[in-house]
């Protein structure tokens, strides 16, 4: 897994270096030196992944430009392509075997922008890229195109009036997210009535697309992949990171009482009016190491409980108190008597929601049936399967992103149950195969 931070070095120093040149500037220019135009962002790189599997054809990226105070007069800029910086990008990169991005692939014919008079930002631009189904693109075969900012009434900040686009085949997983101190829920219909949300943290909440296929299910198979940031606290309370599912029902999370803050467990609970009876399913194979991905699957049938961690059986146990799980309830915030819900990163509120996962997540699936041993080990399974698998109810890449500020993760099962994150996560580019 790679990550391209050496832009933003490059581009603070090149930043720092023109803030300097305009300090040693006289006091008639200084002004003139600072107010300068620049493209707006903090990464000036982009990973352009084409996925063959998934049939991209065409993709689409916003820009905006602006400057530090507002000018007297309209500030009209023009984005056009490149090609002299190609040569830099494969210094600045160590990338000696990047290609020109063929014009073929691009339209720039409409990337005008302007800064109005006393405004400070541009409208956003369109950059368009089209035909990439016929781009040819392998392994060894990669392509950047270089979009550099014209304007011809204000200066132009260097370190930031170029982005690079790099095309480069898709990974099995190239973007996944963190929601430390965020969750999501299943969630594409419409938005929850006001009297079953209390807690202004929940408002804005959608409710369930279509709920029927989680109702009262005997078996089924969680699956998901994650990647721990920390092991939290060692307190009760604080120190439990939940993954996925209901509090006082069917619930997979690290960390408990009495058990290894690094220690996975699967929880389950029978509620009724006088007490709650619970069983919980844990052992020290099942135990997580900070920064590593593991795939894990559980399977449940009937009572019957099998957790697999990267395609190994760590543990099983028949549950004695439910046999059935309802994952449907109806989305609340969980007050005033209302039924827990389902969700991601998050299960149960103690004064502060400090229960949430600090970690990683990708390729969360739900299925109405039991995987076989086989299938869980089946090439790739762990990064991706057919959206039309058999019994295939819920499956979120959390690929999605972070262009537009994307606050949902797109459900790819039929039911169309997008994930909706309480706010936006943090999307994380990776390389994983």
């Amino acid at each position: 897994m790679k990550r391209y931070n050496k832009i933003t070095a490059i581009m603070s120093l090149l930043m720092a270096a023109s803030a300097l040149t305009a300090c040693n500037g006289n006091q008639e220019n200084k002004q003139h030196y600072e107010n300068k135009v620049f493209i707006l962002g903090k990464v000036f790189m982009h990973d352009m992944r084409i996925d063959r599997e998934e049939n991209v054809t065409s993709m689409e990226r916003e820009l905006s430009v602006g400057i530090a105070k507002p000018e007297g007069l309209d500030i009209d800029i023009v984005f056009e392509a490149d090609p002299q910086l190609l040569g830099t990008y494969r210094k600045a990169y160590y990338d000696p075997d990047a290609l020109l991005l063929p014009s073929e692939y691009y339209d720039l014919s409409n990337a005008q922008a302007v800064i109005r008079e006393g405004a400070v930002e541009s409208n956003p631009v369109t950059i368009e890229f089209t035909k990439l189904d016929e781009l040819d693109i392998d392994d060894n075969k990669h392509y950047v195109l270089p979009v550099s900012i014209r304007t011809k009434e204000i200066g132009i900040l260097n370190g930031a009036r170029t982005v690079y686009y790099v095309f480069k085949k898709a990974d099995l997983i190239n973007v996944v997210a963190d929601i430390n101190k965020n969750m999501c829920w299943p969630a594409g219909g419409p938005e929850v009535p006001a009297s079953r949300i209390t807690d202004d943290y929940y408002k804005g909440m959608h409710d369930w697309n279509n709920s029927e296929p989680f109702k009262d299910l005997e078996t089924f198979t969680i699956e998901a992949l994650v990647m721990l940031s920390s092991y939290k606290s060692t307190d009760i309370q604080a120190g439990i990171q939940t993954i996925i599912g209901i509090e006082q029902c069917f619930l997979l999370r690290v960390g408990d009482a009495n058990l290894s803050n690094t220690q996975l467990q699967v929880a389950v609970a029978y509620t009724h009016p006088d007490s709650v009876d619970d069983e919980k399913l844990s052992n020290p194979n099942m135990k997580m190491k900070l920064g590593q991905w593991y795939h894990i699957a559980v399977t449940f049938d009937k009572g019957m409980c099998y957790v697999y961690m990267n395609g190994v059986e760590v543990g099983s146990q028949e549950f004695t108190v439910i046999k059935s799980v309802d994952f449907s309830a109806y989305r609340s915030d969980e007050n005033n008597g209302q039924p827990r819900c389902l969700w991601v990163g998050h299960s149960y509120d103690i004064g502060g929601r400090d229960r949430y996962l600090d970690g990683r997540i990708s390729e969360i699936r739900m299925w109405n049936r039991v995987l076989t041993l086989d299938e869980i080990r089946s090439e790739n399974h762990f990064y991706r399967i057919a959206p039309l698998s058999e019994g295939l109810i819920g499956y979120w890449k959390f690929n999605d992103g972070g262009f537009n500020g994307a606050t949902t993760a797109k459900d790819y099962s039929i039911y169309g149950n997008d994930m909706q994150f309480h706010h936006a996560p943090k999307w994380i580019n990776v390389e994983i195969n």
